[in-house]
């Protein structure tokens, strides 16, 4: 399956989405298809064997609209400034005739008030600027699929075909005694005051994406690259997409760092809180990884670029933002449901008003149900309630993108406020992921050990803790840093190591230069059935005492060493779990430490649920369990032994510290390791439906007050109608009032 993006071109109003999904599911081959009116996009997962971008593209295309697969990043801004600058042009011409046709009802200008003038000038924005709406129109007759231009497109003409035909016939019309009043202002009008109201909306629209913006703009245009010249080499600039893997880049001082990748030579501080939220500068040195986006603050560095391009941190960041966007929660499904068939309701109501009034109305009957049916066309077009969700969606998550969280699905938009249970891992989620080794015991027979007497080592130490190193050096469990960290000084020989196994959250086993190793927890140890000498066991009891994370090293069946490792409470841990509790969400946590550490931990905290020893697959298995029990339950998680369990969840939340594993499995990415953002994300949950549920309410009310109004049915006691003038521009102002609303959400305290 390959998944792909298009930029898409030509929609105007919500039902659009509707209209493109429904074609495009005809097509074999498609597992997801998502159109996002907001951010104007279209992605879709599909079997590249049996269709092909082309194909998409040119299915769209048939529906009236276009579909560009995605390039290069800044490539949608062109196209949306360019359909913007149309826009605004169709707006500025029609309003200029609207104020033409509209003069002599307040100033006498004979060549204005001609009728064949009139004629002229409302057919230029009839077909002209309204010619989008005739195209589309026909379109959706010809796909069955009835949108919001059908209703523009049919009270137009009604209005301006009725005063056509009076231009024409004007004898005829007055012998029956029907006055000669002409309605091209009423249609012209319409049509300007709802092309101005498409303008403000994509005007407000393209403000939304803020968040994809920033992100942006972080990326450097030039590099400073290391090439080769003769015998010698010198400092090239090049464009940023002449990067490649394995480049050696020149970065100064001010200057944002071209690519992800790592320092070679010199040292400096780097600002990286537009990527991690943190705003205190990083010191980096040799071996330092550097991050593509950010800003070099105080000195210059050579580095080796390891992930460029689409790979980079803030191309991934860039693509869940946008893929967020173009997600649906199960409320936004249903309104799109309710807008395919409103249309067809609205034009039944309004055959049904002229009709009525043709009968029973006002003198000239005909003239007073044109009217009231052009009035309940216009008013009753869906555009307010096919905004109201994917506005406040897209704001949501482009405020959630600049505060650092990273949301991969619009659901878990409606979901975080629900959560009545969050399961936390301990090391590196609630505590920090740097641990440190306090302690370190090996046996007092390891210079008797004989398998461990070799002439190449200067002692039994050395030799084990080269061991150590070559097995741990590669990994990136935090105990295994801790514990190179702690040996790395002791003159270490790097050796050739054979059959290496990582039980995940458990420990690793090899074997090198003939030496069987075991490395992990006292679980572990005993799965094997290691043996473990008394001064050992003493040990790990007095490292528990202390509240240390135990770590063994057992040879050729034997544990002969012991590490004890410190936990740190990341310092907003314990904030997170009172504002928890205050929402009445249990706090829960899972570890594969053992009983006395983890208690220790959550006694600090004041978590009272733990389960200590716990196996990775186990950890899913208990979510599992939470869920069964009828809970919501969120996920907190940083390493691989993590991912099963995040996907259980029903909501996975990865610390972007964490590792690539857990953050490709979770819903949520936390950039950093800030757990205040998950507080964060609760409140923008919260703040994000009430803005949605407000947006539903005053869109659904609009329709249900004005509609009525509209067909006349309070004229004969109230003498209330409105007139098509009037419901082109409630219709307008009622989607713009939408997106304002929705824009709201930028300013939420979190």
């Amino acid at each position: 399956m390959k998944q792909s993006r298009f930029r898409l071109h030509g929609m105007h109003c919500p039902s659009c989405v509707e209209s493109i999904e429904k074609e495009l599911k005809k097509l074999s081959g498609f597992e997801k298809v998502g159109v996002n009116f907001t951010t104007e996009s279209l992605v879709v997962l599909y079997d590249d064997q049996k269709i092909s971008a082309d194909d998409i593209i040119a299915t769209v295309k048939k529906m009236g609209y276009h579909a560009q697969e995605e390039g290069h990043k800044h490539e949608h801004m062109v196209h949306e400034d360019d359909g913007l600058l149309r826009l605004k042009i169709q707006v500025i011409v029609s309003l200029i005739i609207t104020v033409l046709l509209s003069l002599p009802m307040f100033v006498d200008i004979p060549f204005i008030a001609n009728r064949w003038v009139q004629l002229v000038l409302a057919s230029i924005v009839q077909f002209g600027v309204g010619y989008v709406f005739y195209k589309q129109f026909w379109l959706d007759l010809k796909n069955r699929s009835l949108g919001m231009y059908t209703l523009i497109a049919l009270g137009t003409s009604v209005a301006y075909g009725y005063s056509t035909a009076l231009v024409l016939f004007p004898t005829f019309f007055e012998s029956i005694g029907i006055p000669l009043h002409y309605y091209f202002d009423s249609a012209v009008t319409i049509i300007a005051f709802i092309l101005l109201g498409y303008y403000l909306e994509a005007r407000a629209r393209k403000n939304m994406s803020g968040a994809i913006e920033s992100l942006l703009k972080l990326r450097p245009d030039i590099a400073t690259k290391q090439v080769k010249v003769g015998d010698g080499v010198e400092w090239q600039e090049i464009p940023i997409d002449h990067v490649h893997f394995d480049d050696i880049l020149l970065v100064k001082t001010g200057q944002r760092i071209p690519a992800d990748g790592e320092i070679i030579e010199g040292e400096s501080s780097v600002d990286e809180s537009m990527i991690t939220g943190e705003s205190e500068s990083v010191a980096k040195k040799v071996g330092s990884k550097v991050i593509g986006g950010t800003v070099n603050l105080t000195g210059s560095f050579i580095m080796r670029a390891l992930q460029v391009g689409e790979t980079t941190t803030l191309a991934k960041i860039i693509r869940l933002v946008e893929e967020a966007q173009s997600s649906q929660i199960p409320v936004q499904r249903i309104v799109h449901k309710i807008s395919a068939i409103f249309v067809p309701i609205v034009i039944c109501v309004a055959i049904v008003t002229f009709v009525v009034w043709l009968f029973v109305g006002l003198e000239p009957r005909i003239v007073f149900a044109i009217v009231n049916m052009v009035a309940v066309l216009i008013i009753a077009c869906p555009c307010a309630l096919g905004l109201a969700t994917p506005t406040s969606i897209m704001v949501g998550i482009n405020r959630a993108a600049l505060s650092g969280i990273l949301i991969r699905n619009a659901t878990v938009l409606e979901l975080m406020k629900k959560i009545n249970v969050m399961v936390f891992d301990k090391t590196g989620t609630l505590t920090k992921a740097k641990r440190a080794v306090k302690e370190v015991y090996f046996t007092r027979e390891l210079d008797k050990l004989p398998l461990l007497q070799n002439k190449e080592f200067d002692s039994a130490l050395q030799y084990i803790c080269s061991l150590i190193y070559s097995i741990e050096k590669s990994s990136s469990h935090p105990v295994a840093h801790a514990i190179v960290q702690k040996i790395k000084e002791k003159n270490l020989h790097d050796l050739p190591v054979k059959d290496f196994v990582a039980f995940v959250g458990r420990g690793a086993t090899a074997t090198v230069n003939e030496i069987k190793v075991r490395l992990g927890s006292y679980v572990f140890l005993e799965e094997a059935h290691i043996i473990v000498p008394p001064d050992i066991k003493q040990k790990m009891e007095e490292f528990s005492k202390d509240k240390l994370a135990i770590s063994f090293v057992a040879l050729n069946g034997t544990a002969v060493g012991v590490f004890g490792i410190q936990d740190t409470i990341q310092s907003d841990a314990k904030e997170l779990i009172d504002f928890l509790k205050q929402k009445n969400i249990q706090p829960i946590m899972i570890t594969g430490d053992n009983e006395i550490n983890a208690h220790y931990v959550a006694q600090q905290l004041g978590i009272k649920k733990v389960f200590a020893k716990v196996l990775p697959e186990e950890k899913q298995d208990i979510v599992k369990q939470f869920k069964e029990a009828g809970n919501l339950v969120a996920m907190v998680g940083d390493g691989i032994n993590d991912a099963p369990a995040l996907v259980e969840a029903d909501i996975g939340i990865a610390m972007g510290e964490g590792t690539d594993v857990a953050i490709e499995s979770a819903d949520v990415v936390l950039l950093g390791d800030n757990l205040a953002l998950i507080s964060q994300l609760y409140k923008l949950s919260s703040a994000t439906i009430a803005n949605i549920y407000q947006n539903l309410f005053w869109a659904f009310s609009y329709n249900i007050i004005l509609i009525p109004v509209a067909t006349g049915i309070f004229y004969p006691w109230f003498h209330i109608m409105i007139s098509p003038v009037l419901a082109g521009a409630a219709m307008a102002l009622s989607s713009i009032s939408v997106v304002i609303n929705a824009l709201r959400l930028k300013f939420v305290r979190l």
